[in-house]
């Protein structure tokens, strides 16, 4: 518990990386579906329009897959096939 918490101030200190490769991250490394509330939340500097303009990036790219709607939407790594 404590090295992920250092881990995760330590790359906020250094700033060596931008908070789209941040949310990226987040995504990647989630055990199965992330909510946008939930990347919100690991990262409370980063805004929610920020958060909505890498995901629809990562989607468009064909990097995450979108799943649900509305309230219920959640994002994937990778794309099914």
């Amino acid at each position: 518990m404590y090295a992920d918490f250092e881990s995760k101030v330590s790359g906020l200190l250094s700033g060596s990386k931008t908070k789209a490769e941040r949310v990226e991250e987040c995504v990647e490394n989630s055990l199965g579906s992330i909510k946008k509330s939930d990347i919100a939340r690991e990262c409370p500097d980063i805004s929610v329009t920020t958060i909505e303009r890498v995901l629809k990036k990562l989607v468009d790219d064909g990097k995450i897959e979108k799943t649900g709607g509305g309230r219920s939407t959640a994002y994937v790594w990778g794309k099914s096939q």
